[in-house]
């Protein structure tokens, strides 16, 4: 197995903060539920297609 890949951001502090304030509270707050595990945690959302859009929209922004 490899090792993951560092966490690197590029974005501008500025812009950091906004996107934190305007997708990723948005995506915690909608939660149904959030389970700690010892390496991170696990987050529960609607099954519903506009979640998944959602979600993969978040993933690819957060992947680039």
């Amino acid at each position: 197995m490899t090792d993951p890949a560092p966490l690197v951001c590029l974005l501008p502090e500025a812009e950091l903060a906004a996107r934190r304030e305007q997708v990723v509270s948005a995506l915690y707050r909608s939660a149904r539920e959030v389970r700690e595990f010892p390496d991170g945690y696990g987050l529960a959302f609607p099954g519903e297609a506009e979640w998944l859009a959602r979600l993969s929209e978040f993933v690819a922004f957060e992947r680039a």
